[in-house]
C-alpha cells in the first residue's frame, strides 16, 4: 500500500484536511492509498478537539463524515518518515527551517507547499486551494496505480 505523510505546524488544519480529503477521496475510488498527518508542534492545549475547526467544517460542507478520533492532533516522529511513500510539507516558508532543526536527514525527501497557517491567510480561502491540490496529487497516483 502506497503512503502519505502530510505535515504542518500543529495538525490542526492544512495537514489534517489534507489527510483526511485524501483518504476520503481513495475510499470512494476503491485506490490503495492511504494518507496521515502530523504536525512540528503538537501539546495538550492544541490535542484536544476545538470547537471551532476551519478544516473539520468545510469537510462537513462537502458532506464528508469525520470522526472525532481522526481529528487529533499527531506528533510527528521519525516513524511517519520511515512508512511513508511521499511526505507533503503544507508550507515550505514554515517547515523547511523545521525540517532542517527536527529532521535534517529528511529535508530532500519532502515536498513543499506553499499553503499559508490559518493566521495568515483565512481558513476559507486555503482550502479549496489545498482541495484541489489534493485532487491533482491523487490523479497523479491514479496514474501510477
Amino acid at each position: 500500500m502506497y503512503k502519505i505523510l502530510f505535515i504542518g505546524t500543529h495538525d490542526r488544519f492544512r495537514s489534517k484536511f489534507a489527510c483526511l480529503y485524501f483518504n476520503a477521496l481513495c475510499q470512494e475510488k476503491n485506490i490503495k492509498t492511504k494518507a496521515f498527518s502530523a504536525g512540528f508542534d503538537i501539546n495538550l492545549d492544541n490535542r484536544r478537539l476545538k470547537k471551532s475547526n476551519p478544516a473539520l467544517d468545510y469537510l462537513g460542507e462537502m458532506g464528508q463524515l469525520i470522526e472525532e478520533d481522526d481529528m487529533i492532533p499527531n506528533q510527528l516522529e521519525q516513524v511517519y518518515f520511515d512508512a511513508c511513500d511521499r511526505v507533503i510539507c503544507m508550507n515550505m516558508e514554515e517547515h523547511l527551517t523545521m525540517m532542517r532543526k527536527k529532521f535534517p536527514e529528511q529535508v530532500k525527501k519532502c515536498i513543499y507547499w506553499h499553503y499559508s497557517d490559518e493566521f495568515k491567510m483565512p481558513p476559507l480561502s486555503t482550502l479549496p486551494l489545498i482541495k484541489k491540490e489534493v485532487e491533482h496529487l491523487l490523479a497523479g497516483i491514479e496514474v501510477i496505480a
